[in-house]
């Protein structure tokens, strides 16, 4: 039975923010840095746009029943879900914490851990790669467009922040789906490289969000008993997807490999997405706030997703699957 353990990527997060809350950097430094994360970023999308094999996806896109109903899952009733519980916790959490408690629901889908969940439960990983790479692909336009249903009217975003996620992310990810023809395979030869890229610029974008929130004095209205509080309601938050996503599988009669798909495609959100979209769409202040509940969901879905994957492979799954 495979298990999922913690690996270097999460370290490197908590050891990043900790050095940007410990060690922020002066103004000028500050402002270097930024310029590196924009272009960093914009590379980093570039890359995905060129790895991914729209052909492939628009294959599976047959099994339009189970891909549908994770795209609603994802970008549907996520959104639902964590507008529900920030609206309720924000008279305890604060405002800022619960804007990004709602900004982690507008969010796609995590390809790696997506699939490696499913395939520690023994669910149907084919589906799940399409899938989550159909919704990193679709997240890219929706949820921008998610944040500005929700969050727009609010004066949480505004239009220079719409235009900075159309420059940074939308037209990299564009040229590198117009290249992916003719570099894709080249590209996707370098798998190792391009995760330690990837890891490198989400390690990148903590540092920067955790120095500015120190520079910025964030940090001086948020109180520890509100980051426990904050903490249980990702819980509920995620335990809400879950239970959601796994019992929308038995009326769709889904087989338990597209449940499992359902479930843990439906239900991850994208850290790697969702920290550059936040540093282009809202302020530096408000951004490094919005980044903790974003850092704080990515490592609590990996634990309570490779239990629950662990414990559906050994008690749910059937003993003969054909994925």
């Amino acid at each position: 039975m495979q298990r999922f353990k913690i690996d270097p990527f999460i370290i490197g997060i908590v050891s990043c923010a900790v050095l940007g809350l410990i060690i922020p950097v002066p103004t000028a430094v500050a402002k270097v840095l930024d310029e590196i994360k924009i272009w960093a970023i914009a590379l980093l999308f570039f890359l995905y746009g060129a790895r991914l094999r729209s052909r492939d996806v628009l294959k599976e896109l047959r099994s339009w029943k189970l891909q549908g109903a994770i795209l609603l899952a994802t970008f549907g009733l996520c959104p639902l879900l964590a507008w529900a519980t920030s609206t309720a916790f924000s008279p305890l959490v604060g405002h800022t914490l619960a804007l990004g408690l709602l900004f982690v629901g507008l969010l796609p889908s995590t390809v790696q851990s997506s699939v490696t969940m499913t395939s520690i439960a023994r669910g149907n990983i084919a589906a799940s790669v399409c899938a989550a790479t159909i919704s990193t692909i679709a997240g890219v336009v929706l949820t921008p467009l998610l944040a500005l249903l929700f969050l727009g009217q609010g004066g949480q975003i505004n239009a220079s922040g719409l235009v900075d996620v159309f420059v940074q992310i939308v037209v990299p990810f564009a040229l590198g789906q117009l290249v992916e023809p003719k570099v894709g395979s080249h590209v996707r030869r370098h798998k190792m490289a391009l995760r330690q890229y990837d890891q490198a610029v989400i390690w990148l974008i903590v540092f920067a969000a955790m120095s500015e929130s120190m520079r910025l004095h964030v940090w001086t209205a948020v109180k520890a008993w509100q980051i426990g509080l904050m903490l249980v309601a990702i819980v509920v938050e995620l335990a809400l997807a879950l239970a959601c996503t796994w019992y929308l599988g038995k009326p769709l009669k889904f087989a338990y490999g597209d449940r499992v798909s359902l479930l843990m495609c439906g239900s991850k959100k994208s850290l790697t997405t969702g920290l550059p979209l936040a540093g282009a769409m809202f302020s530096p202040a408000m951004a490094a706030t919005v980044a903790v509940p974003m850092i704080c969901f990515h490592q609590l879905q990996l634990l309570i997703c490779s239990a629950l994957a662990s414990w559906l492979e050994a008690h749910i799954a059937p003993t003969q699957t054909s994925e």
